[in-house]
């Protein structure tokens, strides 16, 4: 009789462990659903193309942002967030959503700016249909009552491809790298609606001796330019003219190694882009 009275005791508490966790767990989901989302931006995408662009309207600002998919999965590999101010966000997410479905919350890193823009790179997953994806983009607005992150207290996001935005004429900061001398290649993606003429490379700290560059072009063709002459820190290389004047690049894949007698192990390096037709300078997708 005791030995009963002892298990009933032993089911009561656990029944009310596991109670207590499902209490707490709905608290959690709860507290995690309170956020209060809109939606911001909206766009279909279909299977011709790998990146797109959602425009951003409105002068709020968000704490967070998610995709949410209808109509067709999709395979989200990145995202840039372009705010008015620049320092853009880069965001790797690399996973695929259903449909319907949702992307993983993605903290703002810099919430007291305006968002422009954001864009992303995807892959449209096959299905029955062939039906076209219905991408989705809400935000959750800042809670005024906490603490702001400012540019200060939070770094810049660096993954991610390289995003240029501006259609000035001029020369424009494609992106930059640490370059580990013990590798000897590196690569640069860029985005945006974007067409250059001359690019030309900039070591900010160290030095690099770069053999070669390859010019991936959106047309789907390539330049390759030899070049093999070291660089130190404050010296640009020569002027590279891009085949065909101004270009939709896709990629820049370069290679080098480290100087003669150079003890260091990395160098710092800017890759430069030259605008000169700002009539051509954007970026026509077909």
């Amino acid at each position: 009789m005791k030995r009963t009275s002892n298990f009933k005791l032993l089911i009561f508490f656990l029944l009310t462990l596991l109670q207590c966790g499902m209490v707490l767990a709905q608290k959690k989901q709860a507290k995690a659903d309170n956020r209060k989302w809109e939606k911001i931006g909206e766009k279909t995408v279909d299977f011709l193309r790998d990146r797109d662009e959602i425009k951003v309207d409105g002068k709020e600002h968000y704490s967070h942002i998610k995709f949410v998919v209808t109509d067709a999965p999709i395979y989200l590999n990145n995202m840039v967030i372009s705010y008015e101010t620049g320092n853009d966000q880069a965001v790797t997410i690399n996973h695929s959503i259903k449909k319907p479905g949702e992307s993983k919350v993605v903290e703002v890193v810099r919430p007291v700016r305006e968002i422009r823009k954001i864009f992303f790179v995807y892959k449209t997953l096959a299905n029955q249909q062939d039906k076209k994806a219905h991408v989705e983009i809400y935000g959750c607005k800042i809670n005024t009552g906490q603490k702001s992150m400012t540019a200060t207290s939070v770094p810049d996001a660096t993954t991610g491809p390289v995003l240029v935005l501006s259609d000035k004429t001029g020369w424009h900061n494609i992106g930059s790298r640490t370059l580990d001398l013990l590798i000897g290649r590196d690569e640069i993606t860029v985005l945006g609606a974007d067409r250059f003429a001359i690019i030309k490379f900039r070591v900010t700290e160290g030095a690099v001796n770069l053999t070669d560059v390859e010019f991936q072009f959106e047309s789907g063709d390539a330049q390759q330019v030899m070049m093999g002459h070291p660089l130190i820190a404050g010296t640009e290389s020569a002027n590279l003219n891009l085949n065909g004047g101004e270009r939709s690049l896709k990629k820049i894949i370069f290679n080098y190694k480290a100087v003669e007698g150079q003890k260091e192990n990395s160098s710092e390096i800017e890759v430069w882009g030259y605008k000169s037709n700002p009539d051509q300078s954007v970026r026509v997708e077909k």
